[in-house]
């Protein structure tokens, strides 16, 4: 029981470090760079998701596959699987780095001139790509069971990373500083990482050999975990691109700030759910009625949690960017209250896919392409029509008409909690949030 507690603390206290460090980070990039670069930087940061797709799934496929290799009675069966994991990893991230550079030379001899930002990027596409190989070597060390010290890695890089990139900021480096802050880290996790899974597999790379069949074991659940993960990210992690081609660089600036906020609200109405996660998956086998009953409590506690931050945050934007920022940046009001709706609906119905997803239904691709695909239709015309609040509401019409009606459905047909349950609560939050306001 300790061990788990301490488990979840590490967890949580992960997670909350890479949203601090990413605020204190923002916070040296406005004092440090002007309006151009700050929106090149934040679109940046904004590409990292994307780019971390290219761990061919470590977080889903590696705990099941090195599961399976640890209890076969194939001689070295585990060193095989982490080693072709590996090196296929390695040659997938050469290849894109290859085709990457080659657009970029091209895009740049034909379409813009710019040799600084081509250097940028060159460097920002390298180190990510670096980050992305410590990330798989690191998932390999979860997958082994060792989660507290893949967590405390974490952490430590996350305070590695805000250490170093605001000190590069500091000395001018500009838009170098946090690829340079990535590489030192990913360097000190993957000397941990591999330091870690050596005294699980000391013959790691001395007997075993690449098995190419690897691959067809695995494709089918790395094309499915694909196929949802990047239409989800299309969704929101597009939104700053959109906002940069349509409107001035102020308007991605205050898009991204939000969004970093917004972060630590996530966070915050995600705890309830990862607490109740491992419980919900035992009682959907033994104790169905008290699931019903724990999943109702779940979905009204995150509901109410996330309404209450982002009536605070509404109505103290202002205040906490100035604070944080050190600098006067007043937000669009119909915006925020259009996104917070967007986010709000979002935070609801992920929670319910977290835990459907735990009880073995992972049938969300289709439903997320359709998402991504309404939002990609939409936000450049709403963009064009009102501004900033466009945006946010091309995530609210994309959210109403499919994810949150969808995903709700299913939630309350596999866990029998009637549709009435649903709408009490949604009346619940309404009156709660009324009477704050």
């Amino acid at each position: 029981m300790l061990r788990y507690i301490l488990n979840m603390l590490i967890t949580l206290l992960s997670a909350v470090s890479a949203v601090i460090a990413s605020i204190y980070l923002s916070r040296f990039a406005v004092k440090y760079l002007n309006t151009s670069d700050l929106e090149i930087w934040f679109l940046m940061v904004a590409s990292i998701p994307f780019i971390n797709l290219l761990d061919l799934g470590a977080s889903v496929i590696c705990p099941r596959q090195i599961a399976l290799a640890r209890v076969a009675s194939i001689k070295n069966k585990l060193n095989v699987v982490i080693k072709t994991y590996l090196v296929s990893v390695v040659v997938i991230l050469f290849l894109f780095f290859v085709f990457v550079s080659i657009g970029l030379t091209v895009s740049s001899h034909y379409f813009w001139r710019d040799s600084s930002l081509y250097w940028v990027l060159i460097f920002f596409i390298a180190a990510s790509l670096f980050r992305v190989l410590g990330n798989a070597i690191q998932s390999i060390v979860f997958s082994l069971d060792m989660n507290i010290y893949d967590k405390l890695i974490k952490l430590f890089a996350s305070i590695i990373v805000a250490g170093f990139a605001s000190g590069f900021l500091n000395s001018g480096m500009g838009l170098y500083s946090i690829p340079f802050a990535w590489c030192i880290a990913t360097f000190f996790t993957s000397v941990v990482s591999m330091f870690l899974i050596k005294k699980i597999t000391p013959n790691l790379w001395g007997t075993s050999k690449y098995d190419y069949k690897f691959f067809l074991e695995v494709k089918g659940p790395i094309l499915q975990y694909l196929c949802t993960a990047i239409p989800g990210l299309l969704v929101f992690n597009l939104t700053p691109y959109m906002i940069a081609y349509s409107l001035a660089s102020e308007y991605t600036i205050q898009f991204s700030l939000v969004q970093q906020v917004v972060n630590a609200v996530l966070i915050a109405s995600s705890i309830s759910t990862i607490v109740l996660t491992p419980k919900l998956s035992k009682l959907f086998i033994d104790n169905k009625k008290q699931m019903k009953k724990l999943v109702f409590f779940n979905v009204e506690l995150v509901g109410s949690v996330s309404l209450l931050a982002f009536l605070f945050l509404y109505l103290n934007i202002d205040y906490i960017i100035s604070l944080w920022i050190n600098k006067e940046i007043h937000i669009d009001k119909i915006f925020l209250i259009i996104y917070f709706l967007g986010v709000f609906l979002e935070v609801q119905q992920t929670s319910l896919t977290s835990i459907c997803m735990t009880t073995g239904y992972y049938g969300y691709s289709k439903i997320t392409i359709k998402s991504a695909i309404l939002v990609i239709c939409t936000m450049l015309p709403f963009i064009s029509w009102v501004g900033l609040p466009g945006a946010a509401l091309s995530i609210v019409i994309s959210q109403l008409l499919t994810c949150h009606p969808h995903n709700f459905k299913v939630a309350i047909e596999r866990f029998e909690l009637g549709y009435l349950l649903y709408i009490k609560s949604f009346f619940r939050l309404i009156i709660l949030g009324g009477g704050i306001i």
